[in-house]
């Protein structure tokens, strides 16, 4: 651990990512232990967060402030792929009719930066600034696999592997032969392990150097989307990729 480390920014950090991958407002107390912290330190960073409109109370509970959304969504719209991906999506989701979107990785997540919903009124709800668990879905697994060795490795050990449906991931082992699949196959599938009755599909795309930089993925109703269309999706979000990466200045083929 570095000596110029200071625990009470990184008690911060800890509150702030366990309040924006949470579903649901939190207690200083359900916070402290959740994150292991003395409950009057959590409770004093708690407040002076709120004051500075990072959290709101709402009673005893504390959610994400619309302060800190707001910096969220001006730190996205500086990220440069995000203009270029937002008429490969719209052109994606035109051909497919299904809900694309472009993510990149946030430490044991994928944060979506760009999201284009499908025409239909059943659809896979997403947002801009969303997060995701990267064991458990396509463009998580497709971020993970590329990742270095080390990196990889280092995140594996990280992930917490909370199963959101049966069909998820629950240890490293289990996950790890997928991960060479996606790399071998250059595309990854989340088979109904995120959300129940729905399947995603998720290709890497590339920047100037060859470096995996995002993924372009594609979420749908398992009954809109059964297995028998992963090769069609599979070759849609390529030919995506490829425009996108190509704009990025890839030389390669995706």
């Amino acid at each position: 651990m570095s000596s110029y480390r200071i625990p009470s920014i990184a008690n911060t950090c800890s509150i702030f990512q366990l309040l924006t991958s949470t579903r649901k407002a939190m207690t200083a107390s359900e916070i402290a232990k959740e994150l292991e912290l003395p409950r009057t330190s959590v409770f004093r960073i708690l407040k002076t967060l709120e004051e500075e409109g990072m959290v709101v109370a709402m009673g005893k509970n504390y959610s994400v402030g619309h302060r800190l959304i707001n910096l969220g969504l001006q730190m996205i719209s500086h990220i440069p792929e995000r203009q270029l991906c937002v008429p490969v999506l719209q052109e994606l989701t035109h051909r497919t009719q299904e809900s694309s979107h472009f993510a990149i990785l946030s430490g044991t997540h994928a944060l979506f930066i760009e999201v284009c919903d499908s025409p239909h009124a059943l659809r896979v709800a997403r947002r801009t600034g969303s997060l995701i668990d990267i064991h458990c879905s396509a463009s998580g697994k497709v971020l993970l696999a590329h990742s270095s060795p080390q990196a990889c490795e280092h995140l594996l050990n990280r992930i917490e592997f909370t199963p959101r449906t049966p069909n998820t991931h629950k240890s490293k082992e289990s996950l790890l032969p997928e991960l060479e699949q996606v790399r071998s196959q250059g595309f990854a599938i989340d088979d109904i392990e995120y959300h129940d009755n729905v399947r995603c599909i998720s290709v890497p795309a590339y920047n100037s150097l060859g470096q995996v930089i995002g993924a372009l993925g594609i979420s749908s109703a398992d009954s809109r989307f059964p297995k028998s269309r992963i090769p069609e999706l599979a070759k849609q979000l390529k030919k995506a990729s490829q425009q996108l990466s190509s704009q990025l200045g890839y030389q390669g083929k995706v």
